[in-house]
């Protein structure tokens, strides 16, 4: 299945883009990370993907 992953911030710096079109296979979950979001709602490390979806990896983010 295909999936779009979002960078962010510091992660958009590390990856060189701003998204990129993964293929996983099934079933598949989200590995260990930050802050991430799918479907653009926060999700858990254990949430379910599928075709489609789109994954979003948010960094910390400060304020002052």
């Amino acid at each position: 299945m295909q999936i779009r992953v979002l960078f962010f911030a510091s992660f958009r710096e590390m990856v060189g883009a701003g998204e990129l079109v993964a293929e996983l296979p099934e079933p598949a979950s989200l590995p260990a990370a930050p802050v991430v979001a799918v479907n653009r709602l926060f999700a858990s490390l254990e949430t379910p993907l599928e075709g489609g979806d789109e994954v979003a990896f948010v960094p910390p983010v400060a304020g002052g």
